[in-house]
């Protein structure tokens, strides 16, 4: 699975895209929450590692469609409105940085069972996974070195080295894009 680097990384990526943001090189605030909304599924780790056992509610039904539908229409009602217009428009921003966490993770070895995620919950509770896994495994274990270890410093490493540049280009393009825009 991608680390929750790679998550915030794409988060961000997605929220540089216009239409979303005016200019995301200042919005700071909007780029941070971007990250939060991009990551939040995986919330679900912090019950099992309050109990010893990060990996116990993961991939659960925050892993699916109905969380993303769910978690966009309360951030477009929470969220400060200046990020991206009407109510409608935020609630698909949202909904897509979330559901962006949902398709990486689709896209990921995952070596515990249930293997996958239930995407299409609550119409569904079969877990899917792509046979084509690109996104290396991530170690899970008991306690805070479920999290720390080499074998999750490399992967952190690898995805920063992918994202940030894509995440750089995506900025850059913005600008040409502006650029176009005004000319």
């Amino acid at each position: 699975m991608p680390t929750p680097v790679a998550h915030g990384l794409a988060g961000a990526i997605l929220y540089t895209l216009p239409p979303w943001s005016q200019d995301p090189t200042r919005e700071w605030s909007g780029l941070a929450l971007a990250g939060f909304a991009a990551v939040a599924a995986d919330l679900d780790f912090l019950p099992g590692l309050l109990l010893g056992d990060p990996s116990r509610f993961h991939h659960g039904v925050s892993h699916s469609l109905g969380a993303t539908l769910l978690f966009g229409l309360t951030m477009a009602l929470i969220a400060p409105s200046t990020l991206a217009g009407g109510y409608p428009r935020r609630a698909l921003l949202w909904a897509s940085l979330y559901g962006s966490h949902l398709v990486m993770d689709f896209f990921a070895v995952d070596t515990s069972p249930p293997y996958g995620e239930p995407l299409f919950w609550p119409l569904s509770s079969q877990f899917l996974i792509s046979p084509w896994t690109p996104f290396p495994d991530v170690k899970h274990g008991r306690g805070w070195e479920a999290f720390l270890n080499w074998a999750n410093a490399r992967a952190v490493a690898v995805e920063a080295g992918v994202f940030v540049p894509l995440w750089l280009g995506t900025l850059r393009m913005r600008g040409s894009w502006r650029t176009l825009a005004k000319g």
